[in-house]
């Protein structure tokens, strides 16, 4: 039952599987963040429909908007002298 699958997934993962789901999202836009993709881009490749849902659950996990997020890597890979 949907139960024991739930219970089964956090015993494997850690997690439960809708925190599990929102992890694996945020680790994917990050990266397109990271790749130069504006934060509505990123929100909306990864299934984020609601920006300011996005940016809410990714200040949560990032502490910062993904806006700011983006423009201190760019400026962190140009400090650096490594491509963006």
């Amino acid at each position: 039952n949907q139960q024991k699958l739930k219970t089964g997934f956090r015993q494997l993962v850690g997690m439960p599987p809708h925190a599990f789901l929102r992890r694996a999202r945020l680790l994917a836009a990050e990266g397109l963040l990271m790749q130069g993709a504006t934060a509505t881009e990123a929100a909306m490749a990864v299934g984020y429909t609601n920006m300011s849902h996005f940016a809410r659950i990714f200040r949560e996990c990032y502490g910062c908007n993904p806006s700011l997020f983006r423009a201190r890597r760019r400026k962190d890979s140009e400090a650096s002298g490594k491509p963006g």
